[in-house]
């Protein structure tokens, strides 16, 4: 039996129809897909703010020992670290050193669970800084 005209046709918008459903179908998914991905970039961003800020307050505790140790020398000669500053917030270690006209020693820093450690070389005898490096352990 041969399909008239009419048959045709009618399978024809049904095939039509059908490819619009998918093609919506597909348009959706690709749309949340990249609605989901841009919502999670926010979400992981945040977090990655939130940890670089803990560092910045671990660095400045470290510094806070590092100016403390500095005070120090300039204020006894004979300082030789070994002091540990607590603050409501973190605390910061200075270590123990040999006082001399060239003084090397560590400082660290601890907020949460980030850490700072630097390296510092300090001519006490003109009160300035030979070198300053943030080390990875203390």
């Amino acid at each position: 039996m041969k399909k008239t005209q009419k048959e045709k046709s009618g399978k024809q918008k049904d095939e039509k129809g059908f490819i619009a459903l998918i093609s919506v179908i597909i348009v959706s998914a690709i749309l949340m897909l990249v609605a989901t991905t841009l919502s999670l970039g926010g979400f992981f961003t945040r977090f990655n703010v939130f940890n670089s800020e803990i560092k910045d307050r671990s660095n400045a505790l470290a510094e806070a020992c590092v100016d403390e140790a500095f005070i120090q020398t300039a204020k006894n000669p004979s300082y030789s670290g070994g002091d540990t500053l607590t603050f409501t917030d973190g605390d910061c270690q200075i270590s123990t050193f040999t006082p001399s006209t060239v003084i090397t020693f560590k400082t660290k820093g601890r907020f949460q669970n980030s850490h700072t450690n630097f390296l510092i070389s300090y001519n006490t005898a003109s009160h300035s800084v030979i070198s300053w490096e943030e080390i990875p352990t203390y």
